[in-house]
């Protein structure tokens, strides 16, 4: 039922929409459960705005493009204010459209268009607008029951330097192929300056690792926000630790200890310097050694929340911002069906996704180019069919035909 309402996180889609009135049914079936995967940015509510807008630009006489480069949210808007209350907060849609248009060779399959007229066969061209809001504001569940006490988001992450020296990072998200081991060893890599191998991920789902919050999960595209944002207070605090041990033994203070190369040095002073292994030792084995005032403050742990700023949404007005940041993604696609055999071939596929300040650009493509051919898989290959007597005719993955790395030619993409 969450997906009835969970559309208002993208109310306005891409568009300048200023007035918006929407009509949905539910209905309850026996049929075999089906549901999308990955952060599938609302498609119901996307592909209805989609289809708006290229039949307005039909019967207005506008180009598709142009229609949807005038009618876009434009750069100078953001953040943008949606019809009810939610802030998109940063994007470029018309450049990322050209992009995905220049990817296709937009000019020249149009031409591609018109000659094959009344040959048998009709070459199509699609372009797919979407957005995908990340960390939902539990407090839209109070919508549709006011008294449901859920509000705001959070995220908890523990990163720990052991008596060794290890680097351990927890976080309170469980990655089913995300690569969140790869992108929180990255962050704290870099903050503790040690190497990416030397860090050890650890993933939630247990409690007794002290990582977890109500919110924890990985679920809403979230986890670059809230997953990353705890690893990284975290792992603040524990720098500040190191530093304030360093300082110490080194004659410093706490603001002038760097960490780099494995080690926590006085800055502009390389003679001046402790190797983390060295630090982990003596407040795990020599505490005496220290100030009390130091040792009573250090356990080289550090435990953070990263909490999402979020609000109450006015339930009166059923009005607030209930999510926090926007990616975009535009698709265009050149596609041949054959008239007679209804056969369809991917002459050209573009796909131009904007998601901020990258943090691993191959995890990033890897996930834009799987999440593409999940949507070509779907819209091409998958099907549940039943025969007259209501029985599944694709009850197992022989008959129900996923896409693989055979079906689909090379897409092009920019991120």
């Amino acid at each position: 039922m969450g997906e009835l309402h969970i559309w208002t996180q993208v109310t306005n889609a891409c568009y300048q929409l200023k007035h918006l009135k929407v009509r949905y049914r539910s209905v309850y079936t026996n049929k075999g459960p089906v549901h999308p995967n990955r952060g599938y940015s609302r498609l119901q509510h996307m592909w209805v705005v989609e289809r708006m807008m290229d039949i307005a630009a039909h019967k207005l006489g506008f180009d598709p493009v142009e229609f949807r480069l005038k009618n876009y949210v434009q750069p100078d808007q953001y953040p943008y204010t949606t019809v009810n209350g939610c802030v998109y907060d940063s994007g470029d849609l018309p450049l990322s459209l050209r992009k995905a248009l220049d990817l296709i060779d937009y000019e020249d399959a149009r031409r591609l268009q018109e000659q094959t007229r009344g040959t048998g066969k009709r070459i199509g061209i699609g372009i797919g607008s979407t957005l995908e809001s990340g960390t939902n504001n539990f407090a839209q569940a109070r919508l549709v029951n006011e008294h449901i006490p859920f509000a705001g988001n959070t995220e908890g992450g523990l990163v720990r330097l052991g008596a060794d020296g290890s680097v351990y990072a927890i976080t309170g998200g469980v990655a089913f192929g995300q690569g969140h081991e790869t992108t929180v060893a990255q962050v704290v890599a870099d903050l503790l300056g040690v190497g990416y191998d030397d860090v050890i991920v650890h993933r939630g789902g247990d409690t007794a690792l002290s990582a977890q919050t109500g919110f924890s999960g990985s679920y809403a595209s979230q986890f670059a926000v809230t997953g990353i944002g705890a690893i990284v207070n975290a792992a603040k605090k524990l720098v500040g630790e190191i530093q304030l041990v360093a300082a110490s033994v080194l004659g410093a203070t706490p603001d002038e200890i760097v960490l780099e190369g494995g080690l926590a040095k006085v800055r502009g002073d390389d003679e001046r310097a402790l190797p983390l292994d060295a630090v982990a030792g003596i407040v795990h084995f020599a505490p005496g050694t220290l100030p009390p005032e130091v040792a009573e403050e250090v356990g080289m742990v550090g435990r953070a929340v990263y909490r999402a700023p979020f609000e109450l949404p006015d339930l009166e007005r059923k009005y607030g911002n209930l999510t926090l940041t926007y990616a975009s993604q535009i698709h265009a696609c050149v596609l041949q069906i054959d008239e007679e055999t209804g056969e369809v071939r991917i002459l050209r596929y573009g796909m131009v996704d904007d998601c901020g300040t990258p943090i691993n650009l191959m995890v990033i493509e890897g996930q834009v180019h799987g999440a593409t051919v999940h949507g070509l898989s779907g819209a091409l290959f998958e099907h549940f069919g039943y025969d007259e007597a209501g029985q599944l005719t694709a009850a197992n993955f022989y008959d129900y035909h996923a896409a693989t790395a055979y079906d689909l030619r090379p897409t092009t993409s920019a991120a």
